[in-house]
């Protein structure tokens, strides 16, 4: 399975497959947390497993924590929710500040 670089990698062009077919709708705005969430999705466990193992720092936990959040209904509360939340007020942020442009023309 590959790890999170790759999956990444797949929405980032996914995500361009997509905005060219919906007209620009799906904006990079979307694709961008689109990607960010295939990072911290459920191969950050491997993810967290591989890094506990190379600095040799909790083995047991980062193990635990990989099979705890290969769990589907884990998987939501661990980083389903915070996640969602988080990107709901980075995207409030970043249209603030101008940073990403909203496709539907409102400001929050």
């Amino acid at each position: 399975m590959p790890g999170p670089g790759p999956h990444m990698m797949y929405a980032m062009g996914s995500g361009l497959a997509i905005s060219t077919l919906s007209n620009g709708r799906f904006s990079p705005h979307h694709t961008l947390f689109y990607a960010l969430n295939a990072f911290f999705g459920p191969d950050i466990g491997s993810f967290s497993e591989w890094l506990g193992s190379t600095l040799s720092f909790g083995r047991t936990l980062a193990s635990a924590l990989a099979d705890a959040i290969h769990d589907p209904f884990y998987y939501v509360l661990i980083l389903g929710l915070p996640l969602c939340f988080l990107y709901s007020w980075l995207s409030r942020a970043l249209l603030r500040k101008g940073v990403l442009d909203s496709v539907s023309g409102v400001s929050e």
